[in-house]
């Protein structure tokens, strides 16, 4: 400086708020303000360490605001039947979005934009921003035209977490959080069970609520344990469509694209990614739904994952409960649960080091099924300071024993006793209490369910001519058969058929109380390959040995499975199947099997 009228001289910077991202259109990202993810982005924009599963309808790999982000080696196609698939195959590690209307005119590309919430390529300058950064996403094909059905969906859940599945192979690290933008009516035994597996693995799963403005349950976000995801709007209240009830847990914007409140000439709507079937070119799209609101939750959660990494899911749920921005009547009620999903607190809640102490279970949901009889939970201090030895209280079910293992206070023991209870499903809760809070855990239990030996009547198990339904081979569990047995006393049948022709069969089992070798007939237990409600084709070998042939024994009480069997009879004329009858062609029963599919959750 060689001025005498001048002290110093230096550049006049421009300081930006670092959480901004850069990218086009997210100034129509309403949505993300909304939550303050911009102060969170402040804390944490993701760790490349969580993966994150999405559940739906594939995705555009060539997007270039997705591409990059894809964990291409561990995507997977999990659809079963070409003609839900609409890509000609069945199940392969390609899970490419072909899209869900056969007529490829108005295909949703549903699972792209599910997938751009969550993390699209940000601050980039080029399209939006996800709501995370920097982690993986591993796409998990199940949904097609029509929906997709329980068994694709569930066998896409185990294998997001790393368990065994009917692909016979896994990811090559398991997901830390799933995204279910998807819903049905149905409380699948078979889902049900997949979810059961996946939270005990340690995998957070969060599902859309359902598009019914309705308070009756949606499944899979009505299953215990699951972060259930309500939608709002611009205005603050709860989407026209959001189904609301107890099972919720948060809300997020979800949108809706009946109003442009804000005045920015477009739609209220969630913006994301799609791709414009005309012209097979990447788009940008507005869209609402709870389908909508759940990947900003799933977003928020894989931020939570990569600050501490590990924390069992039923941690994540209390953390996500906690702390919300408390919204409708005061307290959790059933429009908002416990309010909007609030990414700033959370984070600060996992990041920060309590002085007092703090309960946390490894799960608030345990599912015994019809043969379990023992589990355990840990308990541990989220906290500082002493948690002291919970006390143990159980409601609501004299069947269900529960306390810690000798000489400690973080192992408990839930212990369920079947003895002289009827058929059914049971449910109780065991309740804890401690000086740093108290949880409560659900646990359901079955008797007398599909599969357990001692059902009235022998079992038979029928391999059926798929063009004709007539029954080509049958074995029972008659004894001295030996063709049917619980082998390990632990109410798993197995059965082996002498040798038929090689080719393609349904496989049914059922038993038969009354003893006319006929099968599923009304109020008898029935079960076909893989599930009651979408039955596959089993492929005979010739010389070798053909198994994986699982299944279970179930009273159709569902209405896919009902209305099915249902429509089944009132075809034929007849109770059920039986050996050398004649039914339906494969025509009429490719019709009734696409009537009975899961719709996905837009």
């Amino acid at each position: 400086n060689l001025e005498p009228d001048v002290v110093y001289a230096e550049p006049n910077y421009i300081s930006r708020v670092e959480g901004v991202p850069n990218d086009q259109f997210y100034k129509h990202q309403w949505h993300y303000p909304y939550i303050n993810l911009p102060a969170a982005w402040d804390i944490t924009t993701g760790n490349a360490n969580t993966v994150i599963a999405v559940i739906d309808t594939g995705a555009k790999y060539a997007h270039p605001d997705l591409g990059a982000r894809l964990i291409t080696g561990d995507c997977y196609d999990f659809i079963t039947d070409p003609q839900i698939s609409l890509d000609g195959g069945g199940p392969d590690p390609n899970a490419e979005d072909v899209g869900d209307d056969p007529d490829k005119l108005k295909s949703t590309f549903h699972g792209s934009h599910v997938a751009g919430t969550i993390g699209a390529s940000s601050n980039n300058d080029i399209g939006l921003a996800g709501v995370n950064w920097s982690s993986g996403l591993m796409i998990l094909r199940a949904l097609g035209a029509g929906g997709g059905t329980d068994y694709d969906i569930s066998q896409a859940i185990l294998y997001a977490a790393g368990l065994p599945n009917a692909t016979l192979k896994s990811p090559s690290k398991r997901a830390n959080v799933i995204n279910m933008s998807l819903s049905s009516d149905g409380d699948s035994a078979t889902e049900r069970d997949a979810i059961s597996k996946a939270l005990g693995a340690g995998v957070c799963i969060v599902a859309a609520a359902g598009n019914q403005n309705s308070s009756a349950p949606r499944y899979p976000a009505a299953y215990p344990g699951v972060i259930a995801v309500g939608s709002i709007d611009l205005s603050g209240a709860r989407a026209p469509y959001s189904n609301y009830g107890s099972h919720i847990s948060v809300v997020a914007p979800g949108g809706n694209s009946a109003t442009d409140s804000n005045d920015d000439g477009y739609v209220d709507g969630v913006l994301s990614i799609g791709w414009n079937e005309d012209t097979d070119k990447p788009a940008y799209v507005f869209k609402q739904g709870t389908s909508m609101a759940a990947p900003h939750v799933a977003g928020v959660v894989s931020l939570l994952l990569g600050k501490k990494p590990g924390m069992p899911p039923a941690e994540i749920k209390q953390v996500l409960e906690k702390t919300a921005l408390d919204i409708g009547d005061p307290g959790k009620d059933d429009e908002y649960g416990y309010g909007l999903v609030d990414p700033v607190k959370a984070l600060k809640e996992v990041t920060s080091v309590s002085s007092q102490p703090k309960l946390i279970v490894s799960t608030l949901s345990l599912d015994f099924g019809s043969t379990e009889t023992e589990m355990t939970v840990t308990i541990s201090n989220g906290g500082g300071g002493d948690l002291g030895k919970p006390t143990v209280t159980i409601t609501g079910a004299s069947w269900l024993k529960a306390q810690f293992s000798a000489g400690s206070n973080s192992v408990l023991i839930v212990r369920v006793e079947r003895t002289g209870l009827a058929t059914g499903q049971y449910t109780g809760k065991v309740k804890l209490a401690s000086n740093g809070g108290s949880a409560e855990i659900t646990v359901v239990m079955k008797v007398g369910t599909p599969g357990a030996s001692g059902l009235p009547g022998e079992i038979l198990v029928l391999a059926l001519d798929p063009r004709t339904l007539e029954g080509v081979g049958t074995i029972d569990s008659s004894p001295g058969a030996e063709q049917v047995t619980d082998k390990n006393q632990d109410g798993i049948l197995e059965f082996q058929f002498p040798p038929i022709f090689a080719g393609f069969y349904f496989v049914a089992a059922g038993n038969d109380p009354n003893g006319n070798r006929i099968i599923c007939e009304a109020n008898e237990y029935c079960g076909f390959y893989p599930v009651l409600s979408q039955w596959s084709e089993v492929r005979i070998q010739p010389i070798e040995n053909t198994g994986g042939v699982d299944f279970v024994l179930e009273k159709p009480t569902t209405a896919a499975s009902a209305s099915l069997l249902e429509e089944l009879r009132l075809k034929t004329g007849q109770s059920g199947f039986a050996i050398g009858r004649e039914t339906l062609s494969a025509i009429e029963l490719q019709r009734v099997f696409r009537q009975k599919l899961h719709e996905a959750g837009r």
